[in-house]
């Protein structure tokens, strides 16, 4: 199965049917099994994106709890479980989600809103967020905690109390969002003004 959610850099343009791609009577029956790379490369290319699903609207990715949009989405878009992550996001807005009826086309274009989405998070992540560790903490091994990929946020935000994990997950992506660029913040600042005090005691002394 080819893998949606790869890394891929393409024009997007509208189209009124992606290729070859069947409706559907039970949405559970949903899955890209079959599709070739060339059929998988056009839809890239010309297909819509909607946050619109059948009846159902989908809130920004931003709006929605932040365990959901950096956890437990990306753990099933890599199992390629993609109706069942369609279905993740509805049930975290809606009580009830029934998608009977909904054709495959529908689905896709809502997939590839989802992809836009992500894009749009990890982007904004890696320019205001990341940043590249000291010598000492590559030399110590920092690299070990990739293996956890987000819970090693979601603990740090916690206090380490693993019982106030779901508190955390809970909460808006946004609001998680502005609390690590805070806390990034804080940290640049203080490591500039360490280094400011640093540089007026060696002149002090020369």
């Amino acid at each position: 199965m080819i893998n949606l959610f790869k890394k891929y850099k393409g024009n997007w343009r509208k189209m009124s049917k992606y290729p070859e791609i069947p409706q559907i009577e039970e949405a559970e029956s949903f899955s890209l099994n079959g599709l070739t790379q060339d059929k998988f490369d056009l839809i890239m290319k010309y297909g819509k994106a909607s946050d619109q699903l059948g009846k159902y609207k989908s809130k920004p990715l931003i709006e929605l709890p932040y365990g959901i949009v950096r956890k437990d989405l990306p753990a099933l878009q890599q199992r390629d479980m993609l109706f069942d992550s369609i279905m993740l996001l509805l049930k975290c807005q809606y009580d009830k989600v029934s998608l009977k009826g909904v054709t495959a086309n529908d689905m896709m274009s809502f997939l590839l809103w989802v992809k836009k989405q992500q894009e749009h998070i990890y982007a904004i992540e890696q320019t205001y967020l990341s940043s590249d560790p000291e010598p000492e903490m590559i030399a110590s091994g920092v690299h070990k905690l990739n293996e956890f990929g987000v819970l090693t946020t979601i603990h740090q935000l916690s206090g380490r109390d693993p019982l106030k994990h779901a508190a955390i997950e809970a909460m808006p992506y946004y609001k998680i969002y502005e609390i690590l660029k805070l806390e990034k913040t804080e940290k640049d600042i203080h490591e500039a003004y360490k280094k400011i005090m640093e540089t007026k005691a060696k002149n002090k002394n020369i």
